[in-house]
């Protein structure tokens, strides 16, 4: 396989040990102020920063299950990256020398992130990751839509937000829960998912800074809150029998769509996330019935607990 900048083929593992820039003496200053607290993180060379990225990189995939073992392995990357960008002009020269790689979840990586630096070699391989199959080549072609329409951020930068919450209704999935109760999500689990055959039930936990305020606070009458899972997916569950599955699967008390959504693209930025939905309807045969008719007072509650959250 060629590699579409040079034509040159990539990098095999042996290739990179022998290939990758060996600094272990040179430092930048910034580095060597750091040197007190114990040579930061045992100065790392620039060849050990790249085999931490490629191995992060390799290992995540497309995705890698479960959710919190994707979400450190981009941890892992984004760090690599951030102590390579601290050795200057050769740690940038390493993080080009990636878009020779083998894999090419690594190259696709890497040159997103030069292209998000204004580096053209990143649009290059890119571009002809974009014609391949495979997750690789449709985030290549999304980052090249994003680019060409003057948006493209780092793929290990994201913005100051404190928290993202999700808030809407839902459909309850426990006798418990009223029509009007409000859940406040301990985690949002993602119910629909089906891979070669078996389902998958990935859990991202909600933030607990916003729980706990939360549970310090007294509601006013008439507004009960629960703490609990809350199941999301694209299934609209609307039936007594989907009801009981969807709770025996998930240990939800309530179900909506775009939760998890919103969870998986947290969790991937390391942003806080949390999902509060208000109850309008029992997710049976008479959902459309009931949200129409409950979804006022639902709301109002909702409003008190988002008020709450954002102080």
């Amino acid at each position: 396989m060629a590699n579409g900048r040079s034509g040159r083929a990539p990098l095999s593992n042996t290739q990179w040990s022998q290939r990758a820039p060996m600094v272990c003496a040179i430092m930048s200053p910034r580095r060597a102020a750091h040197l007190p607290r114990w040579a930061d993180k045992l100065m790392r060379t620039v060849s050990d920063l790249v085999e931490v990225f490629r191995v992060a990189a390799i290992e995540k995939g497309d995705f890698a299950e479960p959710p919190e073992r994707d979400h450190e392995l981009h941890a892992r990357m984004r760090s690599a990256l951030s102590e390579l960008q601290e050795w200057g002009a050769s740690g940038h020269a390493a993080l080009r020398q990636m878009l020779l790689d083998i894999s090419p979840h690594v190259r696709c990586w890497v040159a997103a992130e030069l292209l998000s630096r204004g580096d053209i070699e990143g649009r290059q391989t890119l571009e002809k990751l974009a014609a391949t199959p495979g997750l690789p080549g449709f985030a290549a072609s999304k980052t090249l839509e994003e680019f060409h329409g003057g948006r493209l951020r780092s793929p290990f930068g994201y913005g100051p937000w404190r928290l993202v919450v999700c808030a809407g209704a839902a459909g309850g999935l426990v006798d418990q829960v009223a029509i009007g109760d409000v859940v406040v999500a301990t985690e949002t689990v993602e119910h629909d998912i089906r891979k070669v055959g078996r389902s998958l039930v990935p859990r991202f936990p909600g933030a607990a800074f916003a729980l706990d305020r939360c549970r310090g606070t007294t509601w006013s009458d008439g507004c009960r809150v629960h703490f609990g899972a809350i199941a999301s997916g694209d299934e609209d569950v609307a039936s007594e029998v989907r009801r009981a599955e969807c709770h025996r699967l998930t240990g939800a008390l309530a179900v909506a769509w775009e939760g998890a959504g919103g969870a998986r693209a947290c969790a991937f930025s390391e942003v806080p996330y949390l999902e509060v939905r208000a109850v309008a309807d029992q997710a049976n045969e008479h959902g459309p019935r009931d949200f129409a008719t409950n979804l006022a007072k639902a709301m109002r509650h909702l409003a008190e607990v988002l008020r709450v959250i954002a102080k």
